[in-house]
């Protein structure tokens, strides 16, 4: 399966380097193209055991790759998970920026359908309220908080067929 995870911090390249282990074709696309050149020479961004190695194996191996073009990894992906940071505004709500601004790269680059994750429901509705907006299609499910990523732990759970699941 072709996928496309947009954010490649901390959730969306455990994730994103998991599903590709798992034999899926995977592009990470991350607005930071520092970021982006760092992981084509195969380098975390942070430390995870064991990320490095699942990077490099799988871009060598066709099922990995990195880019700053969103437009382009939409397209070819089955399916695009979102995973983009959200940090907490002054008043201690989610700030949903670059959600809305992901949600609406993706809407104006396919026609698909868009999985959103975790998203609390008074989020997940303003996000879908941009997609309909934008005549875009929507497939949603929830899945597990960010949360359910252990620190240090996330690619090894994931790969032995742990509970951790994708998230927006």
């Amino acid at each position: 399966m072709n996928l496309a995870m947009v954010g490649a911090g901390y959730v969306g390249l455990v994730t994103g380097s998991c599903f590709a282990e798992m034999g899926n074709r995977v592009a990470c696309v991350d607005i930071d193209g520092e970021k982006i050149e760092q992981l084509r020479q195969g380098r975390a961004t942070f430390h995870e055991r064991g990320l490095e190695d699942l990077i490099r194996r799988n871009a060598r191996e066709g099922r990995l790759s990195f880019s700053t073009d969103l437009a382009g990894a939409v397209q070819r992906a089955e399916t695009v998970f979102i995973a983009v940071g959200t940090p907490q505004t002054a008043s201690g709500e989610a700030d949903l920026s670059r959600v809305l601004a992901a949600a609406e790269g993706i809407a104006r680059a396919m026609d698909l359908g868009a999985h959103l994750g975790a998203t609390p429901d008074a989020h997940r509705a303003r996000v879908m309220a941009l997609l309909r907006s934008l005549r875009f299609r929507l497939r949603t499910g929830a899945e597990a908080p960010p949360e359910a990523l252990v620190a240090a732990m996330a690619a090894d759970k994931k790969r032995r067929g742990g509970q951790l699941r994708f998230v927006l």
